[in-house]
This record gives structure tokens, C-alpha cells and sequence, in this order.
């Protein structure tokens, strides 16, 4: 009886004890839910913390605590509290709108990508607010995946260090053929020389920064230079600037951009370029899985000197954009465009042009992907040339094939091997070049 009586004792203290303990477990997600709602997110994710081994698994505690995780800059916790709400439940819908947007924040494209296809396509559909958010990130995911303004977040600044080592078949893209300058009345006793290869080092950096201004437009700002170095032909070795402006509108549910840039570029031999762009362009989503892109510049490109060879410009163009699949992307459309000299007697160099590109991109995994890009420009110049008393017609086909690899995540490899023939009426324009390159850039 005694020994009874002690046990009973015994049970009693001990769900005394922890009757309080259960009690103030229950309260957390109350608590968390209550400090998420006044966005006191630092304070709700330590609380859950401090739970976590007790309470993970319980769908409600995980969704406050992925919430508090993802606002409070704790990815990977908050992508475990997500996934964990949605191995128990694979149709609720808030813990798969955040689990997204935590692949979006740690730059896993696809996998965002594939989140937010799952609830445009659950069942029942998501709600209109809901929709309009899945369409803003799905614009959002499009511009980051293209390295432009992402303007949804108030501010972000990258910087970047890269360096690549290359082959070049053809230095100076010269023709291998001078019969037709030989020929030539006006230039019958010179030669060019032939086409020489060389290999090349090319050291750059830059900084990119986005800034809200405002819900609805913000700007963009981006800076590079560059320093390329030839192992023989020392007289293409060339330092580079190219400065750009954009103010960035959200309107109509797609994004205006309007960029202004500025490029200069100067070589050993005495070859420098100055170029100067003012242009517009618009991207909206047209379909979940398509967008278009309407653009249009003018330019104006000095070459220094003279102003013999000074140019200006003007194009307009479009593009479509599919996602063919989760780790599949095509984008292809039209271009045309119109350049004319400055100096008059040179009209023989202005030309109109029409081109068609298209590129194919696959991502194997978030840290590894490549592309596959052709493009084909059709030349007409607009005035006879003087030295072979015709107008000149050209055809230039540009074939690239890219890799790249992120073994670290600030870091990146890339390699590249780009093929351009350009088929002239004219032998002295007609050329073939191949370039090799391999590099590794650092972000910062």
C-alpha cells in the first residue's frame, strides 16, 4: 500500500511538472504567429528556435517558423520548415507560395520555377491576390535569370571579378581572300595581310546595382571595365569602359525599361570606339510559360580621328520567350535596323539589316546548365562601293555553344566557343573566325 502511494505521488509531481512546460509549447506558435504579423521576424524565428526539436513536424508551428525564417534571412531553415509542411500536405498552397519564394531568394531557378507552375496549376486554382503574386514573381524569375533589374526588392548591389583565357583564329577578321582588292583599279598594288591567330587574356570587372525608388519604378545601374591582352599581336590589345542608366517601370503588368548607355573602347593600334545608346524596351508575360519583348534603339558610334567612319543608328525588334519545361528555356524573334555615316561620301558604309536569333538554354542543375545560340544577319549597304563598283551584300551567321558551372556559390566557371562566317558579294569582306575561351569569375 505504502509503495503504491509513493508511486502515485511520484506520477502526480511529475505531470505537475510538466503540465506548465506543455502548456507554454502550446502557446509558441501563437506567440510566433503574433510576432510574424507585426514583422517581428528576428524575435519569432529565436523563439521557434528554441522549440524546434519538439515542435518541427507540427504543420502549423512550421508554417510560423518558415515565415520567420524566410523574413528574417534564414533560407535553408525556412526551406526545411516548408518542405516538411509539405510531405504531410502536398496541396496547401501557403507553405508552396513560400517555398518558392525561398528558391527564388537562394537563386534556385527552376526549382521556383516548378513551385509556382504546381500552383497555377492546382485545384482548386489560387486565389486572385495569390495569382497576381505568382505572376510578379514569375516576372521577377525572368528578369534575375537575365541578369537585369530585378526592382521587387528595395536595393541589391553585386560586384564581380572575372578572368578568361582564349583562342582566336582571326585576330583582325580579316579575309583570306585579297584577289578582289588586287583587282580593284583604285587599289591594284595593295595587300592585305593573312589572317593571323593569336591567343588572348582578358582581366574585368564590375558592379551592378538595383534600386526601388518608389512600388513602381526604381533604376538600374551597372559599370565594367576591361583590359585584354594578346600574346602576339600586341597592336589588338585593348582597355574598355561601358557605363549604363535604366529607369525601370512595372506598368501594365510587365516592365518598361528605358537604358541609356555609354561605351568606350581603345586600342594599341590607334583603332578607338566611342558609342552612345539611348533605347526602350518592354517585357511582359503574355501566357505562365511565354513572355514577349518589344525593344527599340538609337545609337551613334565614333570611331575617332577623321569622323570618316563615324556612324548612326537606329533598330527595333522582338522577342519571344518560352519555358519549355522546367530546366528547358527557348528565346528567339527578329531584328531590324538601319546604319548611316555621318561624313557625306561615305554612304557607301550605311547599311539596313534584318536578323534572326535564337538561343536554347538548359540548366542540368542549379549549379550547372549550358545554351546553344545561332544567329543570322542579312546586310544590304545603301550606296556602290567606290573601289569595286558595286553595292555590297553581306551574310554573317554567328553558332556559340556555352557552359557554366558554380562549384562554390560565389563562384563561377565558364567556357565558350563561338563560330561567325560572314559570306560577302565582296571577296575583301568575306571572312571565317573561331574563338576559344575558358573563365572564372568571382562575385562579391
Amino acid at each position: 500500500m505504502h509503495s503504491l502511494f509513493v508511486k502515485g505521488l511520484v506520477i502526480l509531481v511529475f505531470l505537475l511538472g510538466i503540465a506548465p512546460l506543455s502548456l507554454q509549447a502550446a502557446g509558441v506558435v501563437s506567440e510566433m504567429q503574433r510576432l510574424n504579423a507585426e514583422q517581428e521576424y528576428q524575435e519569432a524565428f529565436l523563439l521557434g528556435s528554441r522549440y524546434l526539436d519538439s515542435k518541427a513536424g507540427d504543420p502549423e508551428f512550421d508554417q510560423a517558423f518558415g515565415r520567420a525564417a524566410l523574413k528574417s534571412g534564414q533560407l535553408y531553415q525556412a526551406l526545411f520548415a516548408f518542405e516538411r509542411i509539405l510531405i504531410v500536405n502536398p496541396q496547401a498552397s501557403a507553405p508552396r507560395m513560400e517555398l518558392a519564394q525561398t528558391h527564388l531568394e537562394l537563386q534556385n531557378w527552376s526549382l521556383a520555377r516548378e513551385h509556382f507552375r504546381q500552383l497555377l496549376e492546382a485545384d482548386p486554382p489560387p486565389s486572385p491576390r495569390m495569382l497576381e503574386s505568382i505572376r510578379r514573381y514569375l516576372v521577377e524569375l525572368d528578369l534575375r535569370e537575365q541578369e537585369e533589374a530585378t526592382l521587387v526588392r528595395s536595393s541589391t548591389t553585386n560586384r564581380y571579378l572575372g578572368w578568361n583565357l582564349g583562342y582566336d583564329s582571326n585576330v583582325g577578321a580579316l579575309t583570306s581572300d585579297n584577289e578582289a582588292l588586287q583587282q580593284s583599279p583604285q587599289a591594284s598594288n595593295e595587300v592585305l595581310p593573312d589572317p593571323e591567330s593569336d591567343y588572348f587574356s582578358n582581366l574585368y570587372a564590375g558592379v551592378k546595382h538595383y534600386q526601388v525608388t518608389t512600388g513602381e519604378r526604381g533604376f538600374f545601374l551597372a559599370a565594367e571595365v576591361n583590359r585584354k591582352l594578346h600574346r602576339q599581336k600586341s597592336s589588338f590589345n585593348e582597355t574598355g569602359l561601358e557605363l549604363t542608366l535604366a529607369p525601370v517601370f512595372f506598368t501594365g503588368g510587365g516592365r518598361l525599361v528605358f537604358p541609356a548607355s555609354f561605351q568606350r573602347s581603345s586600342r594599341n593600334d590607334g583603332n578607338d570606339l566611342t558609342r552612345l545608346a539611348l533605347g526602350v524596351n518592354y517585357r511582359k508575360p503574355v501566357e505562365e510559360t511565354t513572355s514577349l519583348l518589344v525593344m527599340g534603339r538609337m545609337n551613334r558610334v565614333d570611331y575617332g580621328g577623321t569622323g570618316e567612319r563615324d556612324l548612326r543608328g537606329r533598330l527595333v525588334g522582338m522577342k519571344m520567350e518560352f519555358q519549355l519545361a522546367t530546366r528547358w528555356q527557348l528565346r528567339l524573334g527578329p531584328l531590324w535596323g538601319r546604319t548611316q555615316a555621318e561624313t557625306g561620301g561615305y554612304e557607301y558604309l550605311g547599311r539596313d539589316y534584318l536578323e534572326f536569333s535564337s538561343r536554347i538554354s538548359y540548366r542540368v542543375a542549379e549549379d550547372l546548365g549550358g545554351s546553344l545560340a545561332l544567329a543570322t544577319t542579312r546586310s544590304n549597304y545603301q550606296e556602290e562601293h567606290w573601289a569595286f563598283a558595286r553595292t555590297r551584300q553581306d551574310e554573317l551567321q554567328r553558332l556559340s555553344l556555352a557552359g557554366h558551372y558554380k562549384p562554390w556559390n560565389a563562384w563561377e566557371l565558364e567556357v565558350k566557343l563561338e563560330q561567325l562566317n560572314n559570306a560577302s558579294n565582296i571577296d575583301f569582306y568575306a571572312y571565317r573566325r573561331t574563338q576559344l575561351w575558358v573563365g572564372i569569375q568571382r562575385g562579391f
